[in-house]
């Protein structure tokens, strides 16, 4: 599993890109947590998640690859905090 910070606030934006790569809803799970509304965190397999970052440069939107423990710990610091999920959220490193 590769997994991706993606820093912008166009959710939408993001949102097509993964719906154009042809990723089913099995293939990827993608986070954003109300408090941080332009921060997403996407987790995919490796091939997908080139293809997804490369669109999404060329969209001017930044996204950076973190690995498994870095996540947990970012996503540790906001239990409690509400969260948007789409995807499957069984190829996250952690348990909702």
């Amino acid at each position: 599993m590769e997994y991706l910070k993606i820093m912008t606030d166009q959710k939408k934006s993001v949102l097509q890109v993964i719906e154009a790569s042809e990723l089913s809803e099995t293939e990827f799970c993608l986070i954003t947590l109300t408090d941080e509304k332009n921060i997403h965190y996407l987790s995919t397999d490796r091939i997908n998640s080139i293809i997804i970052k490369d669109v999404l440069k060329e969209q001017s939107i930044g996204a950076i690859y973190i690995d498994e423990k870095d996540l947990i710990k970012l996503l540790s610091f906001s239990k409690g905090s509400n969260y948007l999920l789409v995807g499957n959220p069984k190829l996250m490193p952690f348990s909702f």
